[in-house]
């Protein structure tokens, strides 16, 4: 199993998070904003999948995959899914950058388990440790 970083300023939302991945098999941090997520995943020692809000305090889930696009390192090493109410109403400009970047979009409200199962998909994609 891998291990997620819940990136939402939502307590609740991460607690629910951690206890379904956890029961999945998961390893799994926590953050609440994207300014802790981005130095989480510079400093991490091993790769991560990302569960990134795109609502987030201080640095938004779009900023955070900005600075991973300026940075190749973070953009190979990690993988990323975006969480939104909106993904039928993403700018242009940022949807190709998910597209570029091959993030996808889990809708929010979401079902479990296409969550669970989206996960496990881009866990395997993880590189080697």
């Amino acid at each position: 199993m891998a291990t997620v970083l819940v990136v939402d300023d939502e307590p609740d939302t991460r607690a629910v998070l951690r206890w379904m991945l956890e029961d999945k098999g998961h390893d799994v941090l926590e953050v609440a904003n994207g300014a802790e997520a981005l130095h989480m995943l510079q400093y991490t020692s091993h790769s991560v999948v990302v569960l990134l809000d795109l609502h987030l305090p201080l640095l938004s889930g779009a900023g955070v995959l900005g600075a991973v696009a300026a940075d190749r390192h973070l953009a190979a090493r990690h993988r990323y899914i975006l969480m939104t109410a909106r993904s039928r109403r993403l700018p242009t400009f940022f949807a190709t950058l998910l597209t570029h970047l091959h993030i996808p979009v889990l809708r929010t409200p979401f079902d479990v388990e296409e969550l669970v199962a989206l996960v496990a998909n881009v866990a395997h994609t993880l590189p080697a440790q």
